[in-house]
């Protein structure tokens, strides 16, 4: 069992030039439990849930229309559970719930299988484009009154050549949820509920 809490303070610069000055007072927790039975093959089953704070109202709170900046900042790495996730979204104003399975069936061969639902924190308070990502301008259509974000199931295959070389194999399903709004107004009405799939090969070598 783990438990992590965290908490941000002090200024955010705000606006179009900046020249908006705002408290900031975010916070952040993650809970994780993993349970090692002892079974055949090394099963470890497990849980993350992870929360960062936010706001419904991105634009009131990038304008300084609020007084106090509740987004959580996370600064050089998301880390969130979740490969396109990952990619997709940052750590503020949202659950975030692994559920994950790792076994071992052959020596030196381990398969892990991760499912990650993604909801708001707090629902978007209008209907129309929110840069989820703050200040990259990247904005999608979100729906009033709808949290869920969306679910990804990861399948990852770790294959230990050697103590110093490792093969990888990951494939990754994101499904789009309920807060999206079917079409992007923004670019053309383009579909925003397609699903995203990623597959990724690696190789790490430590000298």
């Amino acid at each position: 069992l783990q438990q992590e809490i965290a908490w941000q303070g002090g200024k955010k610069l705000r606006g179009t030039n900046n020249t908006i000055i705002s408290d900031r007072s975010a916070w952040a927790a993650e809970s994780v439990a993993m349970l090692t039975p002892g079974w055949k093959y090394d099963p470890t089953i497990g849980m993350i849930y992870s929360y960062f704070s936010g706001d419904a109202d991105r634009g009131a709170a990038y304008t300084g229309q609020d007084k106090t900046y509740h987004a959580w900042d996370p600064m050089f790495e998301n880390q969130t559970n979740g490969h396109i996730i990952n990619a997709l979204f940052p750590q503020t104003n949202a659950h975030n719930i692994d559920l994950m399975a790792k076994l071992s069936p052959m020596e030196d061969v381990w398969v892990q299988a991760d499912y990650v639902y993604l909801l708001m924190a707090k629902a978007s308070a209008i209907t129309g484009a929110l840069d989820m990502n703050d200040s990259d301008g990247s904005c999608n259509t979100f729906l009033k009154d709808k949290q869920s974000l969306g679910q990804e199931f990861d399948l990852n295959i770790l294959y230990n050549y050697t103590e110093d070389v490792q093969f990888g194999l990951l494939a990754g399903w994101f499904w789009p949820g309920k807060a999206y709004a079917k079409t992007d107004s923004g670019n053309t009405g383009l579909d925003q509920r397609k699903t995203a799939t990623e597959a990724v090969a690696s190789c790490r070598v430590v000298f």
